[in-house]
């Protein structure tokens, strides 16, 4: 506070995460369906207000790949594990 030149600013640590492009009211809250499992033949997905249990990708062409016409790769912070 005394320097701020020396004030460190954290960055998070960004992963891209698949979702719903539209929520789903549940509770009063809106949650999205999020990629859980990229299994080759069907794919799992569990609707949530958070992306915690989601599948992490390190860049968006490795998301990307896993979209649909009803999803979408979104860039979103994650917390330390």
């Amino acid at each position: 506070p005394d320097n701020p030149e020396e004030t460190i600013e954290l960055v998070p640590d960004m992963k891209w995460f698949v979702r719903s492009k539209d929520t789903t009211k549940i509770d009063d809250d809106n949650c999205y369906s999020w990629l859980i499992d990229v299994s080759e033949l069907y794919p799992e997905y569990v609707l949530s207000e958070s992306h915690v249990s989601a599948v992490k990708f390190d860049t968006k062409e490795e998301a990307e790949k896993w979209t649909n016409p009803l999803t979408e790769a979104v860039q979103l912070p994650v917390e330390d594990e």
